[in-house]
């Protein structure tokens, strides 16, 4: 980040030197213009005297004798050097070279005081002499006779008196840059220490309330533009206080009202992080609350299905409901919800309920007497028909005997189903999870495929088993023989629900992180009303149907409990019409 003393002291040197600059350059010109008029005007004045000596008649006559005496008179009298030009540009006398080298000498006519007093009658110039290569000041005017320019006359001088006083302006003006910027520099750094000192005082008088509970004024200062500072940050600092005041008091007044509610209660941003919670969401997930602070919730929330649940909401954003069984034989009821910020989405609520008296209450109750009542009904009712008859004696036909014992052997066999497959359900409730380990579940699809492929013959069903032909093995959490009821249900359930001359299909698909068991059937397909009821106990959509292919109605419910029992997540798709496809995942254990 850039320093504002830095930037201010580049800023104000660049300013002094580009000030010093326009001031040398300013003074320069003016000072050597100055001294050149001054030379100007000397060598004017030395310039008319010298012409009274000049005879026109012999420069017309270009008389180099004669003119040759004319220059060197005149250099003796001016002590300058003394160049006789024709109005040709030849030189017709110089006091400093003798007749014989005039042919030597170029013509004058190009240099460029001769152009000047040929344009404007005079010309001063200072340069190198092209014929002695030293460096002279040149004045020339024109040379008259009736008006008329007939040459001209040039006054040639050394500079070194006029080259030492403009060297004495530089060496004055480097002086006076010098000692300017020295002044500006000292002068910047006090000014710049004491700004400093002062805003050092500031947030020395910060940094000490920083984590002070109670905010207290800073004190006066003695520059008025800070004690202005002083009086804004006060005011704004107050204000600050106040606010944080009635916000920590809204909070803890929300946080004890939350801590009322039975209900568990947390909210999470996009990342996971949690924002707030309250005691009945600690309690009711086991938790422990110095793990959650700043912490996501896969760090410390474990248990598959409903982080699978959060991370199917994080997906398709739609609420998830479901009451599932947790540790320690905890039933919970738990519903995510999106959190929204104006029209953003934010997050997620979390809210778990504790319903594991509720759910034993429905364990025991689930209509079990009506349910139960009615399916033991009819086949009693059948039994005690055929009995009663047989007993009566009004059946002598051995062949009408054999019929009738036939029939009450089948309900029997009917009503030891509906047993065992109680029985079962009830095992799942209250002993499976004791029972869980890991298990092969590829080769347990497989044997329950081959187990039923009879059965399939029988009732003209067509099986197509498709599982990933591969080495690695597949392990999930489970029971063997409870899954192998799982999926022997759901292949029996499609065999019998099926159309004649029909299809099944049994698919298996897994990643590193789950396994999904697909049974699809072409049979009549279930209503959209009737999916999520197909899983309760003793419910069928057609009755009469069910009857007749021998069900007892707790095959899909053995599917569902079974399921849960594993931390899986089981549904189906399904049309009327199009058939039904039962689908249930199940995480997949790490290789150790």
């Amino acid at each position: 980040m850039k320093k504002l003393s830095t930037q201010s002291f580049l800023f104000g040197t660049l300013f002094v030197i580009v000030t010093l600059l326009l001031i040398d350059v300013i003074s320069w010109t003016h000072t050597r213009s100055f001294l050149l008029r001054e030379v100007h005007s000397d060598l004017q004045k030395k310039l008319s005297l010298s012409k009274i000596l000049i005879d026109v008649g012999a420069f017309e006559r270009k008389d180099l004798a004669s003119l040759k005496t004319f220059a060197d008179d005149i250099r003796k009298s001016t002590e300058l050097r003394t160049t006789l030009i024709d109005k040709t540009g030849r030189v017709l006398a110089d006091s400093e070279i003798d007749i014989e080298g005039l042919e030597r000498v170029e013509n004058h006519l190009g240099r460029k005081e001769v152009q000047q007093a040929l344009r404007l009658g005079s010309g001063l110039v200072i340069r190198t002499s092209d014929t002695i290569h030293k460096k002279l000041i040149y004045y020339c005017e024109t040379l008259k006779n009736d008006g008329r320019v007939i040459g001209f006359i040039r006054l040639s001088m050394f500079s070194p008196a006029f080259n030492e006083k403009l060297q004495f302006l530089a060496s004055l003006l480097v002086k006076l840059n010098i000692i300017v910027l020295a002044i500006f520099v000292t002068g910047f750094l006090l000014y710049s220490r004491l700004l400093n000192y002062c805003f050092n005082s500031f947030r020395r008088s910060l940094s000490v309330q920083k984590d002070a509970a109670e905010f207290t004024h800073l004190p006066k200062h003695p520059f008025e533009e800070f004690n202005y500072l002083r009086l804004d940050m006060n005011a704004v600092c107050a204000s600050l206080q106040n606010r944080n005041k009635t916000l920590i008091t809204q909070k803890r007044q929300a946080q004890d009202i939350l801590n009322t509610l039975s209900e568990g209660l947390g909210a999470f941003d996009n990342a996971g992080l949690p924002l707030l919670y309250n005691k009945a969401f600690i309690d009711i997930l086991n938790l422990e609350k110095e793990h959650i602070a700043n912490t996501p919730f896969y760090d410390w929330l474990h248990f598959p299905p409903l982080i699978q649940d959060i991370e199917r909401f994080s997906r398709k954003g739609k609420e998830v409901k479901r009451r599932i069984r947790y540790y320690n034989n905890k039933y919970i009821d738990y519903h995510i919800l999106p959190l929204v910020k104006g029209d953003v989405l934010s997050g997620f609520l979390l809210c778990v309920n504790n319903v594991t008296d509720l759910q034993h209450l429905e364990t025991v109750r689930q209509d079990f007497v009506d349910n139960v009542s009615h399916e033991f009904k009819t086949p009693l009712t059948s039994i005690l028909g055929y009995t009663e008859t047989l007993l009566s004696g009004s059946v002598s036909d051995a062949n009408a005997q054999q019929k009738f014992l036939k029939k009450i052997d089948e309900q029997t066999r009917q009503l030891e189903r509906i047993v065992i497959d109680l029985l079962q359900l009830s095992r799942i409730e209250h002993h499976a999870v004791q029972k869980i380990k890991k298990i092969n579940p590829i080769s347990s699809i497989k044997s329950v495929f081959r187990e039923l492929e009879p059965l399939a013959r029988e009732q003209k069903i067509s099986m197509e088993l498709d599982i990933p032909n591969t080495k690695e093995k597949v392990r999930i959490r489970g029971n063997k023989s409870l899954f192998q009821s799982l999926i022997r249900n759901l292949l029996t359930n499609a065999i019998y629900y099926n159309r004649a001359n029909g299809n099944v299909w049994l698919k298996a698909r897994h990643d590193e992180h789950k396994i999904r068991i697909e049974v699809k059937d072409t049979g009549i397909g279930i209503p959209k009303s009737e999916q999520e009821r197909i899983f309760e106990r003793f419910y069928r959509i057609d009755k009469s149907r069910s009857k007749n292919a021998g069900g007892t109605g707790l095959g899909l419910s053995i599917v569902k409990h079974i399921t849960e029992a594993f931390s899986g997540t089981f549904g189906v798709e399904s049309r009327p019409g199009e058939g039904s496809t039962f689908w249930i995942e199940f995480p997949v254990e790490k290789s150790s």
